[in-house]
């Protein structure tokens, strides 16, 4: 037997698959987990620079600076001296 055929011959069987069908929906529609924002796992870069001797200002210029400037992927900047 047709699956058309046998619909319009039992409307009230119709109603009643329809009606399932959207209460099943509905249901799953609750269930689905929303979230605002994805999980993600944030990058994390460690660097470990030894400089003997050298004082804070020449860590930052000459050592932090450049790496950073690496790592930020920004074009290399001249030090104005």
């Amino acid at each position: 037997m047709n699956l058309t055929r046998a619909f319009l011959r039992r409307p009230t069987l119709t109603f009643v698959i329809v009606a399932l069908t959207c209460l099943a929906g509905f249901f799953a529609l609750r269930t689905l987990v929303v979230q605002q924002l994805p999980n993600t796992g944030q990058p994390t870069i460690s660097v470990q620079v030894s400089y003997s001797g050298a004082s804070t200002t020449e860590l930052q210029t000459e050592v932090a600076e450049p790496i950073e400037d690496q790592i930020a992927g920004a074009p290399y900047r001249r030090r104005s001296t």
